[in-house]
């Protein structure tokens, strides 16, 4: 059996190691070909949080210990704890631990590539891939996972 998981961010490279742990064949296509594009770092994750647990250490920029939200005539709402609450992560480095970490389970990896199209049959999808330079490639695998986000 083989998986093809179109996008290698957080969700779609956690699932392809989960995959790949378990004897499965996994194809990785990620459309960035360098995990420090579009690295902004907006998740929080709170520190009870289940994800919290997979998290790489290195790809946690800040911890967070308060939060405030502002409501209906600018009122302040503001909550602090007495430890840290959560993190901020690094996208860059999330990415790139992630990826090192497919690679050395033997995850096939396209980054820089992008699924352009899909065709079902009974037991297998025919799906082209194109490169940022052009490069045409057809796989043909058991199941596609769509983990591109929205």
């Amino acid at each position: 059996m083989t998986i093809l998981i179109a996008g290698g961010g957080p969700s779609g490279s956690y699932l392809a190691n989960i995959l790949s742990s378990h004897g499965i064949k996994v194809v990785l296509v990620e459309t960035l070909d360098n995990p420090n594009k579009r690295a902004f770092s907006s998740a929080a994750l709170p520190m009870d949080d289940e994800l919290f647990k997979i998290i790489p250490e290195e790809s946690i920029s800040t911890f967070w210990d308060s939060w405030q939200i502002y409501g209906p005539n600018n009122k302040k709402y503001r909550w602090k704890g007495k430890s840290n609450l959560g993190v901020v992560l690094d996208f860059a480095k999330l990415r790139d631990s992630f990826w090192k970490s497919l690679e050395k389970s033997g995850v096939e990896i396209y980054l820089g590539w992008k699924v352009v199209n899909v065709i079902t049959y009974k037991d297998f999808a025919e799906v082209k891939i194109i490169s940022k330079k052009g490069e045409i490639k057809t796989l043909f695998v058991n199941l596609v996972v769509d983990a591109t986000g929205s």
